[in-house]
């Protein structure tokens, strides 16, 4: 492919009509990709549906937690309060 240089901008024009209509069709790809990153960017309902779940799976971990602890607090009384009675 034989290209040459465009005074103005200085960018490479590829000379052959394949090679220019390749050029193109690439760049209308690498557009159509721009402007789908951009929706799904500005598609608010999606991305708050997607925050709502991260935060509830978030909120089942931390209750999961919490009752664990609970769990482990309540059997270490139990176990203080027995060893005080076997004491004394």
């Amino acid at each position: 492919m034989t290209e040459t240089t465009t005074p103005t901008d200085q960018r490479r024009v590829p000379k052959d009509r394949e090679a220019l209509y390749a050029d193109i069709e690439d760049a209308r790809t690498r557009l159509g990709d721009t402007v789908d990153e951009i929706g799904q960017r500005l598609d608010v309902r999606t991305r708050l549906k997607g925050a709502t779940q991260r935060v509830g799976r978030k909120r089942s971990v931390l209750i999961g937690g919490a009752g664990l602890v609970a769990v482990a607090v309540v059997g270490l009384v139990v176990l203080s309060r027995r060893r005080k009675g076997h004491d004394e």
